[in-house]
């Protein structure tokens, strides 16, 4: 059985566990004080009593935080958009939860810390993990992760509140956590783009001026607009047959909304625009009607733009009936232009 399960923009953010504890810790304390006072005239006694406290309290609490993995549960994680997620923005993880010979009923959580390490837990009616024995589902949930070193810790919860099973997060599984201030760029629908080429490392020589990423598969789409929060510019190519195939509503709807709440993107329309336009979301991005597609066009206008010291092979480019925004570049082919 596989089930891909989406979930709300803004999961819902629970009080840190860390109050929890303390809580706990200080009724303890203040229970222990009481009876000491009243009971254990020396202070030896008293003294004794109250490490003894101490050590149950703590104990309790490391048992009550730190479940250990259940032997009907596995859980796999993958983190953000190809591995690359960006600190203090809405990040993907995609957890893929595998049961064993017992029935699964509860929720996902996930467990991190906001920009000033506070501990945060991210939880949501949507991440129901309700589960026949010896399945598979798939889920996508979203969380901010204020640090990037800073432990991320994924649970299964059951309905009555006990943990079913909890893991951290590994380092494969956490990929790459770019700074806030990191300009990114995700190429969507081919890996042939090249972003990173020519990208210069930056003075530090610890990252290249601009992060890059591409995304082939549509497994790799988040179903959440939220999830391109980090995105700097999503350059869309329509060349990805298989992709423009494939694609999902969910998928195109949360790019969509993303560029329509004010996301930058580049659309780059080829031979192969016809199959992508079949996706009525992605249509309703072009700025005009479509009237076919043109080959070997003449690439100079493009290399003067670009200042391309390379000469350019000819393109093949779509035409459109332009009716809304600015046309920076005429293209000739065949004596035409286009």
């Amino acid at each position: 059985m596989f089930a891909l399960n989406s979930c709300p923009l803004d999961p819902i953010e629970q009080a840190q566990v860390g109050k929890f504890r303390s809580c706990s810790l200080r009724r303890a304390l203040f229970f222990s004080a009481a009876i000491s006072s009243r009971y254990l005239r020396s202070p030896v006694a008293s003294m004794v009593f109250l490490i003894g406290v101490l050590l149950v309290a703590g104990a309790a609490g490391l048992v009550a935080q730190e479940a250990g993995p259940s032997p009907s549960l596995n859980l796999r994680m993958e983190m953000g958009l190809a591995g690359y997620w960006k600190v203090g923005f809405p990040t993907r993880t995609v957890v893929h939860v595998s049961s064993g010979k017992e029935e699964i009923d509860g929720f996902l959580e996930v467990e991190t810390v906001d920009g000033d390490g506070v501990p945060v837990n991210y939880k949501s009616d949507a991440w129901r993990v309700k589960m026949p024995p010896s399945s598979h589902s798939r889920f996508e949930v979203i969380a901010k992760h204020g640090r990037s070193g800073r432990p991320i810790v994924v649970r299964v919860i059951g309905v009555n509140g006990s943990v079913l099973h909890q893991r951290p997060v590994t380092a494969e599984e956490r990929g790459t956590a770019l700074p806030t201030s990191q300009p990114w760029v995700v190429g969507l629908g081919t890996n042939k783009l090249n972003l990173g080429q020519g990208t210069m490392k930056s003075t530090r020589g610890a990252l290249p001026e601009l992060s890059t990423v591409e995304l082939t598969e549509v497994d790799q789409l988040p179903t959440a607009a939220s999830c391109y929060g980090g995105v700097d510019l999503l350059i869309v190519s329509s060349s990805n047959m298989e992709l423009n195939r494939t694609m999902t509503s969910a998928c195109a709807v949360a790019i969509r909304d993303w560029i329509a709440q004010g996301g930058r993107s580049l659309l780059s329309l080829g031979g192969n625009v016809e199959s992508w336009l079949q996706t009525s979301e992605f249509a309703s991005l072009v700025p005009g009607e479509f009237k076919g597609v043109a080959a070997e066009c003449e690439p100079g206008p493009l290399e003067s733009h670009l200042g391309s010291q390379n000469r350019l092979s000819s393109l093949t480019c779509s035409l459109f009936d332009v009716s809304a925004g600015t046309i920076d570049l005429k293209s000739r082919t065949k004596g035409r232009v286009e």
